[in-house]
């Protein structure tokens, strides 16, 4: 599902590059290939089975995007990337979520922030 979701972002007309992250930390001399938005998996959380005898479980996918730029053009940014994210559909999962939001890092006129997306999707016992 995240490839989907990062080539559903690519295709959105975001004016950021969006790639697979392959790094979770900021990076002081990304500055040639600014602005960008990475995305990664954080991981699944799942809540408890509501039935006994078969499981049946409420999963919810949190997908990060990390968004760095130049700090004069983080609230543009950060509106095309909400506005593209929220509510983006994919197969079984349900609507994408803004489920939390944080800064990474600011330097040098460059800021990292991070938005946590979140989909859920019920997995059952198939065997």
């Amino acid at each position: 599902m995240i490839s989907e979701f990062i080539t559903y972002l690519q295709g959105a007309g975001l004016t950021p590059s969006v790639r697979f992250a392959f790094t979770t930390e900021p990076i002081e001399d990304y500055t040639d290939d600014l602005p960008v938005i990475m995305v990664y998996p954080l991981g699944y959380d799942a809540s408890p089975s509501l039935a006994d005898n078969l499981v049946i479980q409420d999963v919810a996918l949190d997908v990060a995007c990390l968004l760095g730029c130049e700090i004069t053009d983080y609230e543009t940014y950060l509106a095309q990337l909400r506005g593209a994210a929220m509510g983006w559909v994919q197969g079984q999962y349900d609507a994408m979520e803004l489920s939390s939001a944080s800064i990474v890092g600011i330097k040098g006129g460059y800021i990292w922030w991070q938005e946590n997306y979140s989909s859920r999707i019920r997995i059952r016992q198939t065997v």
